[in-house]
Parts: structure tokens; C-alpha cells; sequence
């Protein structure tokens, strides 16, 4: 079958994406490895804020958000020392006070949700960090607590440097261990497995090619097997909207087979789905087992199946390495339909019609 765009069975290489992907964005997917060597590099230098810190709140939205909600999962699994919040909202939690570290997660610094929250977190006496290329966000707190990262790409390409120097800036004042070990595995891991996704590639042995074909013609749901698991499906249903323009579906277990399971009965009904299950090593027996069985339940409305793995040791780098495969299939499928994955018309007019009604 032949796509628009698409050469049949024929390698999808940089020239064919080139001409559909006009802004890059399968360039910025490819260049994420290095992207997370810089963000290493600029958050070594920051100064940490100091004090009696009892809760981390991030206020974000969107892709500046989602680092926050992998900071929060990775902690809670290993080494977290004080609760992580991740707020998505014009104001901050009604616990928030001057015992409050509030990371600002904006990287255009313009956020209208974000710069609100944090008024308000800095009303309240909260310490406010600052992640962000600029805009008002940076002049609303002193240049001294701002970890300031490069401009001039989506906020949903630039996820390592929003979340790579909040992990490392909670380990410089204390909050949690020092993550350079994995953060070190989690760069050779996403090399391999960029270089292996390449448009270029050998079409055979593409993961990101592969997986995006089998979900082309379908709806995916993408389900996590545990929470830091169900932080990269939310990623991937994020990056399937914005990217292939595509509904998605995600969830996580076990709490979807108290729920969700039983919408799976008419499935036939309502078209073609195919699920994708975000899988992680150190998740425990039982859930593995869980797992298993609910895809023996499902298996009975005749929609396929995906298992994807992150590689590497730490949790940091299964979670950036399945977070970059998703990426991946997400811009390879918006070039098979011939779609432009950078454009985000739908959002920018909503953005620009908020700003007309609020003057």
C-alpha cells in the first residue's frame, strides 16, 4: 500500500521528509541526544537556591510540563526525599508557602497559565526556579535563579532541556541523589537508538519506521505498565496530537483495568484500534502479570498489539529512550499522511484569540 508521501516499501529517507517536514521537526527528534549532553552542560552551572524546602511544586503546561511529570514519577520511585506536584493551572496549590521550592517550567517564558502561577507562588513566599529560553517569565524573577536554555524550537522538541537541569538542579541543593550516572547511560542509550531511527536507516531494523506503520490507519492507546510508564504514553498521546495531528488514547495500569478494560468489548464497533504497551524492567511480578492477562481479555476484540521497551539500566534512560522512539513514530507518521509535524495551527489561532479577548 502506498501512502501519500510515502514510497511503498521503500526506505523513508531525509529527502522525502524534507519535503513534507518544511520546519525540521525530524531534525530536532534526530539532534535529542545532543540536546541532553547541552542541557547537562548548562544546569553544572547553576547556583542552587538554599532552603528549608518541605515540597517541590513544577507549574508548567504542555511539553514544558511533561518534564515535570517524568521528575516527579522518577523520585517517587527511587530517591524522592520531599512530595513533587506537578501543577498545570493559573495558581499554585493552596499549600504552597515559603517552604516551597516551585520550579517555573516555561520555555518560551510566556505561558499565560504558567507566568500566573507563578505570581502567585511568588505572593505565597515560594522560592521560584525558573526554566525558560526568556520572555516575562524571566524578568519576574531575579536572573540570578534562572537556569536559562537555548531558544528557537517547539516547546514539545525541547523536553531535555526542560527536564534534564530540574533533575539536576534538585540534586545540587539536596532534594534527591546525583543522577550524572544515569544521566551519562541515558545519552549513550539514546544515541544508538537515534542513529538506529534515522530516516536513513536501514528500513528493516527502523524501529520508529516500523512502529509507525503499524499504526497509520489506527487509533492508538498507548498504555503504561507502571507510572513512570504511563508518564512516556501520556508523552506519546501528546506527541501523536501535536505531531501526526491523531487522536490517541492513553492510560496506565493497573488503574485502567478498573475502568477502560471493559470500553475495549465493542471495540469492532468503532473502528480500527491497535494497542501500544509502554513496558518497563523494573516493573514489579504482578504487574507483569496484570499486564499479561489484560491482554489476554482484550485479545478477544481482535485489535493488535505493540510492546515497547526503553533500554538501558536506570529508569532515567528507559524513560528518555522510549520517550524518543515515540517521537519518532509520531513524525514518521505525519510524513506518511504528507502533514507538516511542526505545524500547530489549531493551537497558535486558540492563543492568539485569548490574547484578542484579553485586551
Amino acid at each position: 500500500m502506498t501512502r501519500n508521501g510515502d514510497t511503498g516499501d521503500h526506505p523513508v529517507g531525509w529527502r522525502l521528509i524534507d519535503s513534507v517536514d518544511r520546519r525540521g521537526m525530524m531534525k530536532l527528534v534526530r539532534a535529542f541526544p545532543e540536546q541532553c549532553r547541552d542541557a547537562a552542560s548548562i544546569a553544572a552551572t547553576y547556583s542552587p537556591v538554599r532552603g528549608d524546602f518541605r515540597n517541590v511544586v513544577i507549574l508548567g503546561m504542555g511539553g514544558s510540563a511533561v518534564g515535570g511529570d517524568l521528575l516527579r514519577v522518577l523520585l517517587e520511585a527511587e530517591d524522592g526525599t520531599l512530595p513533587v506536584v506537578v501543577t498545570r493551572d493559573y495558581q499554585c496549590p493552596a499549600f504552597v508557602d515559603h517552604r516551597t521550592l516551585c520550579i517555573a517550567a516555561s520555555y518560551s517564558g510566556n505561558t499565560e497559565e504558567t507566568l500566573a502561577a507563578t505570581r502567585d507562588a511568588l505572593k505565597r513566599g515560594a522560592s521560584v526556579l525558573p526554566i525558560t529560553t526568556g520572555g516575562e517569565l524571566e524578568r519576574l524573577v531575579p536572573d540570578a535563579a534562572s537556569i536559562r536554555i537555548p531558544g528557537g524550537q517547539p516547546p514539545r522538541s525541547a523536553l531535555g532541556y526542560m527536564f534534564l537541569p530540574a533533575l539536576i538542579a534538585l540534586s545540587r541543593i539536596g532534594i534527591c541523589r546525583d543522577f550524572a550516572p544515569d544521566i551519562s547511560e541515558a545519552i549513550t542509550e539514546l544515541d544508538q537508538l537515534a542513529a538506529a531511527c534515522d530516516p536513513d536507516a536501514d528500513q528493516h531494523s527502523n524501529p520508529g519506521q516500523a512502529i509507525a506503520r503499524s499504526l497509520e490507519r489506527s487509533l492508538p492507546a498507548f498504555y503504561g505498565s507502571s507510572a513512570i510508564a504511563g508518564v512516556v504514553a501520556f508523552r506519546w498521546k501528546c506527541q501523536f496530537n501535536e505531531n501526526a495531528k491523531r487522536h490517541a488514547i492513553w492510560n496506565v495500569l493497573p488503574e485502567l483495568d478498573h475502568n477502560e478494560i471493559c470500553g475495549w468489548r465493542t471495540a469492532r464497533y468503532q473502528g480500527k484500534f491497535r494497542w501500544v504497551f509502554i513496558r518497563n524492567r523494573s516493573d514489579s511480578v504482578r504487574v507483569n502479570q496484570r499486564l499479561e492477562i489484560t491482554r489476554s481479555v482484550l485479545a478477544s476484540n481482535s485489535v493488535g498489539h505493540t510492546d515497547v521497551w526503553g533500554s538501558g539500566d536506570s529508569n532515567l534512560s528507559r524513560a528518555l529512550t522510549a520517550i524518543l522512539l515515540g517521537d519518532f513514530v509520531s513524525t514518521y507518521v505525519a510524513v506518511y499522511n504528507g502533514i507538516d509535524p511542526t505545524d500547530i495551527g489549531e493551537i497558535d489561532l486558540l492563543k492568539s484569540e485569548l490574547e484578542r479577548q484579553a485586551h
